[in-house]
C-alpha cells in the first residue's frame, strides 16, 4: 500500500511548509533547530513558470478539439439513445399486442434460405421446391406486367388513331389498322 500512490520511480518531493512572506527570523531559526526543515530552506514560495504565447495557443487549440470531439460524441450518444428508445417502444408495443393476438407481425413461412441454414436435411426436397415456386411466381408476374405495359401503349396508339378517324382493332398481340382507307396520309 505504501507504493500504491507512487507513479513512476520519482522520489517524493520534500515537504516544505510555507511560513509566509514576512517570516520572523527567530521563528525560522527555531524551526530549523527542531529539524522540521533543512538548513538551506528558502521561505519564499516557488513561482510557476509562465507559459509562452505559442504554448497557450496550442493549449487552446487542443481544448477546442477536445470540446468538438466531446460534442460529437454526445450527439452520437443522443442519436443512439433515441434510436434505442424508439426500438424499445416499438418492441414493447408489439409484445403488448401479442398478448391478445399471438401471431401479430410474425412471419407465417420461413424463407427457404433460413430453412437451409437451420439444417433441415430431411426436408431438402421441400426447400428446393420453394425455389421452383419462386421461379414460377416471378416469371408469371414478369409476363403479366409486360402484357399490361404493352396493352397500355397500344391503347394510347388506338386513342390517337381514333382522333384522326382511323379504324383500328386492338388484339392482345397487335393493333390492326385498315391500311386501305383513303384517310391515311403522310402526316397521320
Amino acid at each position: 500500500m505504501k507504493n500504491f500512490f507512487r507513479f513512476g520511480k520519482k522520489k517524493p518531493k520534500e515537504y516544505r511548509p510555507f511560513l509566509g512572506h514576512n517570516v520572523d527570523p527567530e521563528k525560522l531559526e527555531k524551526i530549523r533547530s527542531e529539524g522540521l526543515i533543512d538548513a538551506n530552506y528558502d521561505d519564499k514560495p516557488t513561482k510557476k513558470r509562465k507559459k509562452t504565447l505559442s504554448e497557450r495557443l496550442r493549449e487552446r487549440k487542443r481544448q477546442k478539439e477536445r470540446n468538438i470531439e466531446r460534442k460529437r460524441r454526445k450527439r452520437f450518444e443522443r442519436k443512439l439513445l433515441k434510436k434505442q428508445r424508439k426500438e424499445f417502444r416499438r418492441s414493447s408495443r408489439i409484445e403488448f399486442i401479442r398478448k391478445f393476438y399471438p401471431n401479430y407481425k410474425k412471419s407465417r413461412e420461413q424463407i427457404f434460405e433460413q430453412q437451409l441454414e437451420e439444417g433441415t436435411t430431411g426436408d431438402s426436397k421441400s426447400v428446393f421446391r420453394n425455389y421452383y415456386y419462386y421461379t414460377l411466381n416471378s416469371t408469371a408476374l414478369f409476363i403479366i406486367s409486360y402484357l399490361l405495359v404493352y396493352l397500355i401503349y397500344q391503347l394510347t396508339v388506338l386513342i390517337a388513331a381514333s382522333r384522326w378517324k382511323l379504324d383500328s382493332v386492338l388484339f392482345y398481340y397487335d393493333l390492326a389498322f385498315n391500311d386501305y382507307s383513303p384517310l391515311w396520309s403522310k402526316y397521320n
